[in-house]
């Protein structure tokens, strides 16, 4: 029997076409009642870079509602093993249906339903995760772009190069998939979004909406994220999502068998990930 474990996550989330772009490469995944949360962002041009998107939260929804019991190092395995089904789907896709590229970031927040003070963050692409904390934004992960893998920021790169992604699903055998076990405190805001923000909003700006908007609702918060990406140009498809820990939930003791799956499952994911370090 699942445990309704999530009760004092807030959350809200926006999804905009921007004022540029006529058609919506983003799809975002919203299943606060599972602790889980993502972004993707689709690449591709035409109908390419919605339906990697769409494959992606799709097949991550669906393999998290499968799921019939919580052990957090099995939902983790979930996520691991699905993006890397999920790269290869993409680019069977992209091959028969002849696209010249195709694919799709990832950006994920998955909580632990045993231990409230933790969680985990995924990344492929340059979609990102924040936490927001005692006045301060920080971001989570790392961009899988030519910047980020020299330490750059995108101005300092010759613009014909300026984000162009390194890693993404659909890119076959140069996957690769990052994973942060974080810490998670009461009060704690996450943001969760793709590129179409943070390339119109600085992190220095986003950090001060956090910081007037610290009391109000997890929508209006989204709301004023969304207008000052769009006041700022709109230049690409945005997708936002906003996480509040309002409290804390009950630790979950687990039997031996749970303990005994959890171990397994974490030496599991550890061989899974192992080949998927990223590389200059």
């Amino acid at each position: 029997m699942l445990k309704r474990v999530f009760d004092s996550l807030e959350c809200a989330y926006a999804l905009h076409t921007g004022k540029v772009r006529s058609n919506n490469e983003d799809a975002v995944l919203v299943l606060p009642q599972y602790g889980f949360f993502a972004v993707s962002d689709g690449m591709g041009g035409a109908s390419a870079g919605e339906v990697a998107s769409r494959m992606v939260v799709e097949n991550l929804e669906k393999a998290m509602l499968d799921l019939q019991e919580w052990i957090p190092a099995e939902r983790e395995s979930m996520v691991i093993r699905n993006a890397f089904k999920i790269n290869n789907a993409i680019s069977n896709y992209r091959d028969e249906h002849k696209f010249v590229s195709m694919g799709a970031t990832l950006a994920c927040l998955l909580f632990d339903p045993w231990d409230w003070h933790s969680a985990t963050v995924f990344n492929a692409g340059d979609s990102r995760t924040y936490r927001f904390r005692d006045g301060l934004l920080e971001q989570l992960n790392e961009d899988h772009t030519l910047a980020g893998m020299n330490n750059l920021s995108e101005d300092e790169v010759l613009p014909p190069h300026r984000g162009i992604l390194t890693n993404a699903l659909g890119l076959e055998e140069d996957f690769f998939l990052e994973r942060n076990t974080i810490e998670v405190r009461r009060n704690d805001v996450f943001l969760i979004c793709s590129d179409g923000l943070t390339r119109m909003v600085s992190d220095t700006v986003l950090q001060d909406i956090f910081r007037t908007g610290k009391n109000i609702p997890c929508e209006r918060l989204t709301e004023r994220l969304l207008s000052e990406a769009l006041n700022s140009g709109g230049r690409d498809n945005i997708s936002i999502i906003v996480v509040r820990v309002e409290r804390s939930w009950p630790r979950h003791t687990p039997t031996e068998a749970e303990w005994t799956r959890e171990v397994l499952a974490q030496e599991r994911n550890v061989n899974d990930l192992s080949d998927t370090v990223a590389t200059a």
